[in-house]
């Protein structure tokens, strides 16, 4: 769930990491929201060090979280973001990102849309 102004909404998050080498990553998202909406995410990672990793981040999102955000049918919206994660523990994860919207926000009547994201995660250390 998350919560935005006071006001909250539920979404179901199918998420998928693979190692695609010594330092480089890529993992994917699939969100869909109880309201309709749904969201698809890639996000390739560069490890710099043994906590710290580069991170970028491609969205496309489809429908509308109401009363916030409506999107288009046609095409959805796309999103690219840049940021860090850094690994407090081998479980516990805090990343930071920053980025907007790539294609016309004016479609969404806005001027512009940026966007400033931080969350904090814990993963499960199933394998080595």
């Amino acid at each position: 769930a998350s919560f935005i102004e006071g006001e909250d909404f539920i979404y179901f998050n199918l998420a998928l990491a693979n190692k695609m080498g010594d330092r480089f990553g890529l993992g994917v998202n699939a969100q869909w929201f109880v309201e309709g909406s749904y969201f698809f995410t890639a996000r390739p990672h560069y490890q710099i060090s043994k906590r710290l990793s580069a991170i970028a981040e491609y969205e496309l999102r489809f429908g509308s979280i109401q009363p916030y955000i409506s999107y288009p049918d046609e095409g959805g919206q796309s999103f690219a973001s840049v940021g860090l994660t850094f690994h407090i523990s081998d479980n516990f994860v805090a990343d930071l990102l920053a980025g907007g919207l790539i294609t016309s926000p004016q479609r969404l009547g806005l001027e512009s849309f940026y966007q400033i994201q931080g969350g904090l995660s814990y993963r499960l250390k199933w394998r080595d």
